[in-house]
């Protein structure tokens, strides 16, 4: 399934998933928003052929719209993931998700109302696991030099995820290895890992 994608906010952070999601072939970007129309203006050659507007109604009005990024400055997430989530999209917030625990609170009762876990893999325990089904694959004594992983679809608690590898390069004792692991809304992540297995 693909998933209509729409980046709120041209941030640091927001230009890396603009940047990554219109490189991606896992489904489209179709709308980047900044109230910065001079910001907006910048990202348009990096976003292709997703459109940009500075009005949040215009994103959340389009139907091929099904997941939302918020990467707005950090006082906006509880108001921008709010609308977001009233709009029964799903929804995806760069840390922290909000200032207050108050306001985290509601956003997760909110997200579980309209049936999302309010748990879900990050970065964080991707990367972990990603390195743990190489050392399944390597053995326990390969040694890590780098995992290098891009996430895409979100990944939940119970989603049974597939992960298959592929050696694409041996160099000077090096492995690296691409990974993917996909699950029914498409690659959660994909990505290179390189390791060095014992003498």
């Amino acid at each position: 399934m693909s998933l209509g994608t729409a980046v709120i906010g041209t941030g640091r952070w927001g230009k890396q998933h603009v940047r990554i999601l219109a490189e991606s072939k896992r489904g489209p970007l179709r709308w980047v928003c900044d109230k910065d129309t001079a910001a907006l203006a910048k990202i348009q050659r990096q976003a292709g052929s997703a459109r940009t507007t500075p009005d949040l109604d215009e994103v959340l009005q389009d139907p091929e719209v099904k997941a939302v990024i918020v990467t707005v400055p950090s006082p906006a997430h509880y108001a921008v993931a709010r609308r977001v989530l009233e709009a029964g999209r799903h929804c995806f917030v760069e840390k922290p998700l909000t200032l207050k625990a108050k306001e985290s609170e509601q956003l997760t009762g909110l997200a579980q109302e309209r049936g999302s876990p309010d748990i879900f893999m990050n970065i964080l325990s991707t990367n972990g696991f990603v390195g743990r089904f190489i050392t399944d694959w390597a053995g326990p004594d390969a040694i890590l030099k780098s995992v290098k992983i891009r996430l895409g679809a979100p990944n939940h608690p119970g989603d049974t995820m597939t992960m298959t590898g592929q050696v694409t390069a041996k160099d000077d004792g090096v492995i690296e290895v691409h990974v993917r692991g996909a699950n029914d809304l498409g690659d959660h992540v994909t990505g290179t890992v390189a390791l060095e297995l014992p003498a």
